[in-house]
């Protein structure tokens, strides 16, 4: 899993491990997870990000596109 904040992405195998044992634990089944962190944080450069978001609203429309704000 990757995310864009590295808040975030430390917080992951905790979430992780809290969702997988509340599903688990009802019905008394074992679990085992393997976490590995691979990828860092992403970083998108913000020009390339404005072309692709430029681009979609002319393929899809603006309505159609939904735009998450950086938070650096």
């Amino acid at each position: 899993m990757r995310s864009p904040h590295p808040e975030t992405s430390a917080r992951l195998p905790q979430w992780i491990e809290e969702i997988v044992a509340s599903i688990c634990r009802p019905y008394g089944a074992r679990y085992e997870i393997d976490y590995q962190r691979g990828v860092p944080t992403v970083q998108n450069a913000p020009e390339l990000s404005q072309l692709i978001e430029l681009a979609a609203q002319e393929a899809w429309g603006y309505e159609r596109v939904q735009v998450y704000p950086s938070h650096r």
